[in-house]
């Protein structure tokens, strides 16, 4: 079986998000996706409560071959790579993959042990635009998704976010007044 391994903020999940993950399945690039968002620890601006986005996520992923979890949210400081090794020893006998956008790919020399990555995993990128960095490990994915990012969304306006989230997730942070301004 092809396993993905999807990880991000998802600050907030939207609507690309959901594309990428159903068309990845959809095409038959791989068996099933293992959302991992990460944890309340990592540092990036805005980010909000693991447990609102884990929420989130939940609400918009239904699908039995779509794992949504809160690994990295257990463990501090986690590197990608030891999410990765941590699947990989959950599913021996599968195939794991990386999930992730062209853009993340052009800075894979900056993660934490890139080199033991591109030599033990297969990288999936999504294409965002027309330069994709080439490597042997990476296999781009034939699918076009609309450039959106979650930082223009925590800055729209309440009232615009349907052009960007699925209804479930504008519900989500209305009801818990997440990004007001």
């Amino acid at each position: 079986m092809k396993i993905g391994i999807y990880g991000g903020a998802f600050n907030p999940p939207h609507l690309s998000h959901i594309k990428i993950v159903e068309e990845l399945l959809k095409r038959k690039y791989l068996d099933k996706i293992i959302i991992v968002p990460v944890g309340n620890y990592y540092k990036k601006d805005k980010l909000i409560n693991f447990e609102d986005r884990y929420n989130m996520l939940k609400l918009i992923f239904k699908n039995k071959n779509i794992i949504i979890s809160n690994y990295e949210n257990q463990n501090k400081g986690i590197y990608t790579y030891q999410t990765l090794d941590h699947f990989r020893n959950k599913y021996k006998n599968d195939q794991i993959y990386f999930i992730t956008g062209a853009d993340n790919i052009k800075q894979i020399t900056t993660w934490k042990n890139y080199k033991y990555i591109l030599n033990n995993y297969k990288i999936l990128g999504i294409p965002r635009n027309k330069e994709m960095p080439k490597n042997k490990q990476i296999i781009y994915a034939d699918i076009t998704v609309k450039p959106i990012s979650s930082s223009i969304i925590r800055n729209e306006k309440q009232n615009n976010l349907d052009q960007y989230l699925d209804k479930k997730i504008i519900n989500y942070i209305q009801k818990n007044k997440l990004y007001n301004k």
